[in-house]
Order: C-alpha cells, then sequence, then structure tokens
C-alpha cells in the first residue's frame, strides 16, 4: 500500500506557530493509494546515455504508439543541465532571528516586524528535541491564521502571512498545470479578471528575484496552479518547485506502507489574493544540506528506454494515460525504522535519485485537494520501478 501524504507534517503539530495549518481541512489529510511493485527490471538492451542525450528522439517517442501506455500531447519534458545522486542531511540550524527578519523583509517589503520577532524557545515538539524557533503575530492575543505572523523552526519549516490568508489548498474550483506550455487563459480573483499565465510570471519571478536570498542554492518554477476560496474570497494557490542544477525536487510526498520507505516532497506552497501581491508562503517540509554530490551526467537510462521500462513493467489489461512526464530528484529517506528514528533530527540521511516520473490523472479522486495523480516512477540509474495506483487491485 502506497499512501500519499496530504497531512501538515508532524513537526508542525505545537500551538500557534502553526499559522494556517492549525485547522487542517479533511480534504488534504492523507489519501490511500495501492503499491504494486519495487523491482529492478531486467533489461538486456539498455543503453546509457550522456545527459544531453536522454530527450533525443523526443517527438517520435511521445508520438509512438504503445501497447498499454497512451502519451497525452500534455506532457513538456524539460532538459536538466547536470544530472546526480544527491546525499543530503537534514538540517538543524535553519532557524535564527537574522534569517527571520530576512524573510519579512523580502515578503513583506519592509522591516516593520523585526522589533517584533521573538525566539519561543520554550516549546517543545513532537520529537521531543528543544528548537530555537523564531516567530512574530502582528497581534499578540490572536492565533492562527488571521493574524499577519511570520514563523519558522530550525528544521526549515516556515511560514509567512497576511492577515487572514490559508496556506491550503481550500474549496478547489480549477486546477491550472504551468508546466504544460499551454496558456492558462484568466479568472476572476474577488470580482477582478486576471491573467493566470502573468500570475505565475509574477510568482517566478519574485521567486528567483526575491526569494533566492533566503534559499540561494536553488531556482524556483511553478508547477501547478489551484484556483480556491476561503471565507467568501478566492485565491491562487501555487505548487512551486525547486530547482537544483536544471533538476526540480519531488512535489508529492508519500511512504510505502509495511515498509520503511518514507518519500518526501520538496517545493514551496504560495497564496495569492491580489493580483502582484503574494499573501502567504510556506515550507512545510525539511530544508536539506547537501552533504555529497554523485554526478551522473555519462549514465543514465534515456527517455526512450524508459518508456520500455515502463511499458513492460506495468503488465495487464489497463491502459495508462499519461498526462506528463517529469525528470526530478525524488527524495527517500535513508533511517531504518521510523518508529524508532526520528525523521526530523538534525543530520537525518535522505537520498534524492533522479527519476522519471510518468504522471497519470486521476480527476475522480480530487475531493476538493490538490491534483490527484497516480504515478510510475523509474530510476533514471538503476531502472527500478515504483507504482502508485488509485484503485483497488482487485477493481482493476
Amino acid at each position: 500500500m502506497c499512501m500519499v501524504k496530504k497531512i501538515i507534517s508532524t513537526v508542525l503539530i505545537s500551538s500557534f506557530l502553526l499559522s494556517g495549518c492549525q485547522n487542517t481541512p479533511d480534504t488534504v489529510k492523507e489519501k490511500s493509494q495501492n503499491y504494486i511493485t519495487s523491482e529492478k527490471v531486467q533489461r538486456g538492451d539498455t543503453k546509457y546515455v550522456s545527459v544531453e542525450h536522454i530527450l533525443d528522439d523526443q517527438e517520435k517517442i511521445l508520438k509512438k504508439k504503445y501497447q498499454n501506455l497512451k502519451l497525452l500531447d500534455t506532457i513538456r519534458i524539460e532538459q536538466p543541465e547536470h544530472v546526480s545522486v544527491l546525499s543530503l542531511g537534514a538540517s538543524g540550524d535553519f532557524s535564527s532571528r537574522e534569517r527571520m527578519q530576512e524573510m519579512a523583509f523580502q515578503f513583506f517589503g519592509n522591516h516593520k516586524w523585526d522589533d517584533k520577532i521573538k525566539n519561543y524557545t520554550d516549546l517543545k515538539w513532537a520529537s521531543g528535541v528543544d528548537l530555537p524557533v523564531y516567530g512574530f503575530n502582528a497581534d499578540k492575543e490572536a492565533e492562527g491564521i488571521d493574524v499577519t505572523s511570520g514563523h519558522m523552526d530550525n528544521y526549515g519549516f516556515y511560514s509567512l502571512t497576511r492577515v487572514g490568508q490559508p496556506l491550503y489548498v481550500n474549496k478547489l474550483s480549477h486546477i491550472y498545470h504551468a508546466d504544460w506550455g499551454k496558456s492558462l487563459g484568466t479568472c476572476k480573483l474577488n470580482g477582478k479578471k486576471i491573467s493566470v499565465d502573468k500570475a505565475v510570471d509574477f510568482v517566478n519571478d519574485w521567486c528567483n528575484t526575491k526569494w533566492v536570498n533566503i534559499e540561494k542554492l536553488y531556482e524556483y518554477r511553478v508547477k501547478t496552479v489551484y484556483r480556491c476560496r476561503y471565507q467568501k474570497k478566492d485565491y491562487l494557490f501555487f505548487e512551486v518547485c525547486r530547482y537544483y542544477k536544471g533538476v526540480p525536487f519531488d512535489d508529492i510526498s508519500f511512504f510505502i506502507q509495511n515498509s520503511n520507505s518514507n518519500y518526501e516532497d520538496f517545493k514551496l506552497d504560495i497564496t495569492m489574493q491580489k493580483e502582484g501581491e503574494l499573501s502567504a508562503i510556506r515550507n512545510n517540509e525539511l530544508e536539506y544540506d547537501i552533504k555529497r554530490e554523485a554526478n551522473s551526467d555519462n549514465k543514465l537510462i534515456s527517455l526512450e528506454d524508459a518508456v520500455k521500462i515502463a511499458e513492460e513493467t506495468m503488465t495487464g489489461s489497463r491502459k495508462y494515460e499519461i498526462a506528463d512526464i517529469d525528470i526530478k530528484y525524488v527524495l527517500k529517506w535513508q533511517g531504518k525504522n521510523p518508529a524508532e528514528e526520528s525523521v526530523y533530527a538534525p543530520g537525518t540521511p535522505y537520498e534524492a535519485r533522479p527519476t522519471w516520473a510518468f504522471i497519470i490523472d486521476a480527476p475522480e479522486y480530487q475531493k476538493d485537494s490538490e491534483w490527484a495523480r497516480e504515478f510510475i516512477n523509474v530510476d533514471m540509474i538503476t531502472g527500478e520501478v515504483l507504482y502508485c495506483h488509485n484503485y483497488d487491485e482487485e477493481d482493476g
């Protein structure tokens, strides 16, 4: 059984520092998905290629007909600069007064909140580790999402919000795929017609000119946009991928039931209620230190062979409609037993592996939450296949 994690990270379960995650709606809680296989496919004729050639004959491959795969015309594959296997460690020293001040300055555009920032040293989190936690609320008496606020912890969670801004997908009415290469059209935000494409451009530019001063290792790009509603007001929710040398980190968080496999997403959540102004920003997972980078530019499975592996592995009567194919880093916890080990403790090992991700739309499972996806992951180096889906095998 593969479980896609839609709940707020367990490091966030304490007090008002949730700043927008306190009243988690049922629609963002975990959804069950079935896990079929995680095996190394035996391939006699796979040829490894360099990063420059992984997309050779792309147009021909995407137009070809396959026995059990249907590649849709929404697929847009990005050419990466470099591809590596990344060894990471969970951050343990992310939080500081100076960083909180810099975040508030970048987000609000002023130093208004500098003197209100506190170190909440008396807080103890679910893991039992005392952490320096910095933050501020505009209203000393108020708690929750209805205040202007900023918070961060040493693991890397942070959020900044303007008054009354939610930090999750709520009352979803439309999904826009910014990475599919098509015009996103227009929508109305609280009575004003705006261009969704221009809103995406604004967020991309803001992240790559302002937020890059906070997290300097990455470039940023909006992947998915949701039109939502909260307290009778419309807003756009942006999922923003962090790119490392041209490859994004996974935007899907999941774990495999009855095993010790735990996979994390690593993206930014941003909301916009007013054109040309961000309403909230959040990192709802950890921050990571890159410990080692094993370059794999010269030994990668090509798109052609990745499609072949997916087709040969996914046998059966079902025809899989592939809405997108991503090249991304799938981030996996490297501990042995999550029941006994903290997945958040400073230095906890993680590995990010380059992966071909074949994305399958699953609209019947949307349920007012983030884009529901099934996926077939093919490791770009080993060919290992990981498949998560949304239906019972017996109903297959």
